[in-house]
């Protein structure tokens, strides 16, 4: 069978699994709150589920997409270049817990500052987007220099072709580390739609160019094509919206090294 569905449905399954055992285990608590509300409040549900579910579905787009690099290679070139890729991106993307932890901690403080004094809201963003821009710069540097001796330690001078996979991979935590630290300004700003279509044009465009780049250059052209695809949703797609040209501003103003006006 065709990997793509094949990982979709192990996602949708995983997904309604949790979701059931949530169910179960909240059941009682489900049931008294259905006898406390009343049909007339029972839209706020509703509301609810229209505010989640770009963000679940987005969630859902970067799992397949950030993952379906290694399908397309072990589908068109075999299971040892998959074995290749997967051994030079696991290096890079064990670094992308640093901003989800970061950001799980400083959401709350945003959350607030947002409905309580807008300018310090953006001046909080702008301060993330600087610390998280220099650390994702100083680790795509470090690695990018450490890499020939790291692989062959790690993997064994089998794997040494990985290293400019790693290479070219590393510099896509860069682009993560900056758009973890833009999300915020999506969620608060209630522009979750935008977000989902920012999430899947990069999840197109990224099929697309390993479709180009995978025969050309194989697992580097794998490597180069998350790269692009990255950058493009950290920064290229913010361009497109009056809504988020703010935020791009700022953006390129933290990768460039500015401090606040």
């Amino acid at each position: 069978p065709h990997p793509l569905p094949a990982l979709a449905a192990v996602t949708v399954a995983e997904s309604a699994l949790c979701a059931l055992l949530m169910w179960r285990v909240s059941s009682r608590h489900l049931a008294m709150g259905i006898r406390i509300l009343r049909l007339p409040e029972a839209k706020h549900l509703v509301d609810l589920a229209r505010l989640v579910s770009p963000m679940l579905l987005s969630a859902l787009t970067i799992a397949i997409y950030s993952r379906i690099d290694v399908f397309m290679l072990g589908r068109m070139l075999g299971s040892e270049a998959a074995g290749l890729y997967t051994a030079g991106s696991l290096l890079s993307e064990g670094f992308y817990v640093v901003p989800m932890a970061l950001m799980t901690a400083a959401a709350p403080r945003l959350a607030l500052l947002f409905n309580q004094d807008r300018a310090r809201f953006e001046s909080g963003i702008f301060r993330l987007l600087r610390i998280l821009s220099a650390a994702g710069l100083l680790i795509a540097l470090a690695v990018t220099w450490l890499a020939p001796f790291v692989v062959p330690q790690l993997f064994g001078y089998e794997f040494i072709e990985a290293t400019g996979i790693l290479q070219i991979h590393i510099w896509s935590t860069w682009a993560v580390f900056i758009s973890s630290a833009s999300d915020p300004w999506y969620i608060n700003n209630d522009l979750r739609r935008l977000y989902l279509v920012k999430t899947s044009t990069a999840a197109v465009l990224n099929v697309v160019l390993n479709l180009i780049l995978i025969p050309c250059w194989r697992g580097e052209g794998a490597a180069m094509a998350t790269l692009i695809a990255y950058a493009v949703s950290a920064f290229g797609i913010g361009t497109l919206w009056p809504q988020t040209r703010p935020l791009f501003r700022m953006q390129v103003r933290a990768a460039l090294g500015y401090t606040e006006k």
